[in-house]
């Protein structure tokens, strides 16, 4: 268990002395960088949203709930969370924006289970977007250790793959693409029993795409037995407008009985200046869960999401 935690921690001190090393570069970068890269200069309805990788549980709980994630949501948001379950799952879904006509489809295998080092593959298939107009896929390896019961440490390391759907008559691309590897690098603390604390470093290998932003964040989670839980994030974007700005919001998941999660939730977008309420709800049995999740956009966007996931969870004994 030392060795590999002692691993796992030097990766994410890594982590963070790439990110400064990336961002101390940043100004003599800016006149390289490709469109959609920082300091943007667009009207804010024009800025097209970060491309985040979904689940039932993100889209529920406004923000997401990340201090608190387990399962396939702590896979692709907080992989320093994977040590808190010990699951065997495969979990698919299908995303869909009605407005601009996106269509994606994916899957996560979450194993925290069987080895001391837990982990997680996502990936996910993106066929139409009529915001980013673009085509492609999503990647992640996401990896978990525990140092000790109160303290846990993840990295995600990420593929991007997205190509413009059209291109003009000169055959350049009509929308944004990008091609890049990423990583991830979380934190989170336990202090005592259903508190959680956490940090949060996204695309800390900088992509210079609005598509990919630089984030940094934390989030605090408050969870009391299988009934409910409580949260709140916030996310600084450092890379998409000239300053930085902040995305945060809150959640709360209810389990009125065992089978039934119900989720409720608020995100606010203030480089955007855009509200979105949240809701979802499922049923969940010993072996199978379904679930169906809507996000609702207030104001002149007005954008939909609906997102309806299936979960196979299979009986793992755990290593001694």
């Amino acid at each position: 268990m030392i060795r590999t935690s002692g691993v796992v921690g030097a990766v994410f001190a890594v982590a963070v002395g790439l990110l400064g090393w990336t961002h101390g570069r940043a100004s003599a970068q800016a006149s390289e960088q490709s469109p959609g890269a920082t300091a943007v200069h667009l009207p804010r309805g024009a800025i097209p949203r970060a491309d985040d990788f979904e689940t039932a549980r993100t889209i529920g709980a406004g923000l997401g709930m990340r201090a608190g994630a387990y399962g396939a949501t702590a896979a692709v948001t907080n992989p320093a969370n994977l040590p808190l379950g010990r699951v065997y799952h495969m979990e698919a879904f299908a995303q869909y924006t009605p407005r601009e006509g996106g269509v994606s489809f994916g899957s996560v295998i979450v194993d925290s289970s069987t080895n001391r080092i837990r982990a997680g593959v996502a990936t996910r298939a993106i066929f139409g977007d009529g915001e980013h107009g673009y085509r492609g896929s999503d990647n992640r390896l996401a990896l978990g250790t525990a140092l000790s019961d109160a303290i846990g440490l993840g990295l995600s390391l990420r593929y991007l793959r997205l190509v413009s759907r059209h291109e003009t008559s000169d055959g350049y691309p009509r929308s944004l693409e990008l091609r890049a590897i990423t990583f991830d690098a979380t934190l989170r603390v336990t202090p005592f029993e259903g508190l959680h604390v956490a940090a949060y470093g996204y695309n800390l290998l900088r992509t210079h795409s609005i598509i990919a932003p630089t984030q940094l964040g934390g989030g605090i989670a408050y969870q009391y037995k299988t009934k409910f839980q409580v949260g709140f994030d916030l996310l600084v974007d450092l890379t998409t407008f000239t300053v930085p700005r902040p995305l945060y919001g809150g959640g709360i998941e209810w389990w009125p009985s065992e089978r039934y999660p119900i989720r409720a939730g608020y995100r606010r977008d203030e480089g955007r200046r855009i509200h979105t309420l949240t809701t979802s709800i499922g049923y969940n049995d010993t072996r199978f869960a379904v679930e169906l999740a809507l996000r609702q956009e207030l104001g002149e966007y007005r954008q939909s999401t609906v997102l309806v996931s299936a979960r196979y969870a299979m009986d793992v004994q755990p290593t001694q």
